[in-house]
């Protein structure tokens, strides 16, 4: 995280919403299986990520993954 200013206001602050509306997220875990081929061990790795889930939809929130899972979203 960021260091903040010693100043700083929590009221100053915008809030993060899920695309429902919802302002409370939970913890979770997103666990992504990695080939033996790819790491050279003899078994398969799994790499946990740690997310943020909406308590109202369940829905990840995006802005928080790494970018490789976040979801494209088509503008027209």
């Amino acid at each position: 995280m960021n260091q903040l200013p010693s100043n700083f206001n929590l009221n100053d602050a915008r809030d993060m919403d899920c695309d429902c509306g919802g302002k409370i997220f939970l913890p979770a875990y997103r666990f992504k299986k990695i080939s033996r081929l790819l790491t050279g061990q003899p078994k398969d790795s799994v790499m946990p990520i740690e997310l943020y889930v909406c308590s109202s939809c369940g829905k990840p929130l995006q802005e928080l993954l790494p970018q490789e899972l976040q979801e494209t979203k088509i503008t027209e």
